[in-house]
């Protein structure tokens, strides 16, 4: 081949590899990357759920002040056992856990600023004192509570059940030794669930589970009905 073309194409072949190093040696420096996220949220507060920042403790807001009803239900429940206590042995709560549960309000009237409320309070005692077996019972003591003389609360009746229950006439509407549930209904009906003795049971034990409905206002007795058979050595 002619040398002068080879010289050519040596010199092509040079001037290729010169521009591929300084490619490598020179390498341009690459733009940066835009990345764009969707759908990302601030974290959420445990207390709100809402999509902002943790509330700081200065910012949290106070828990509700105790209810005004709350407080009078408890001072009418303490009047009450503490009334009982004065003439009544082993007085205690029909509901230990919650004293709401052992306050009923009978009766709420009044006009304007006179405020005028009866309630009844249950509560196990042993009224004579007696300190023997079968000697303790239940009794709903009457609570009124006036906004005459700036509050009052008052026991006007320490045993609102004498009147069904007359142990001087030996009638028994229903057996208060064995109160197992309490309430008033929206109707302003008081049910009672008890346990009854069958024929065959002993005085320890009752195995009938009957259910009462009376009137709050005048004590008077609605209606029973036998509810089911029981064990009478089961905690009730």
């Amino acid at each position: 081949m002619n040398k002068w073309i080879i010289g050519i194409i040596m010199m092509a072949a040079g001037a290729s590899a010169v521009k591929t190093a300084d490619y490598f040696l020179n390498k341009p420096t690459p733009q940066a990357t835009t990345i764009q996220t969707t759908g990302s949220t601030l974290p959420q507060t445990a207390d709100t759920g809402s999509n902002s920042l943790p509330t700081s403790a200065e910012n949290t807001p106070l828990p509700p002040k105790q209810n005004a009803d709350t407080d009078e239900i408890r001072q009418v429940f303490d009047t009450a056992i503490t009334h009982a206590k004065t003439a009544q042995c082993s007085v205690e709560p029909f509901d230990e856990n919650n004293f709401r549960n052992n306050v009923f309000l009978i009766s709420n009237t009044g006009e304007d600023d006179f405020v005028f409320r009866t309630y009844g309070v249950l509560y196990q005692s042993d009224p004579k004192c007696a300190d023997g077996s079968g000697t303790a019972k239940y009794s709903l003591a009457e609570a009124e509570v006036s906004s005459q003389g700036g509050g009052h609360i008052r026991v006007s009746n320490p045993d609102l059940f004498a009147k069904p229950n007359n142990t001087e006439t030996g009638s028994f509407a229903f057996n208060d030794r064995f109160i197992r549930k309490a309430d008033i209904d929206s109707k302003g009906v008081l049910t009672i669930e008890y346990n009854e003795y069958a024929e065959t049971d002993g005085n320890c034990c009752t195995s009938e589970r009957w259910e009462t409905h009376i009137n709050p206002n005048t004590m008077t007795q609605l209606d029973k009905r036998f509810l089911r058979k029981e064990n009478p050595y089961a905690e009730n």
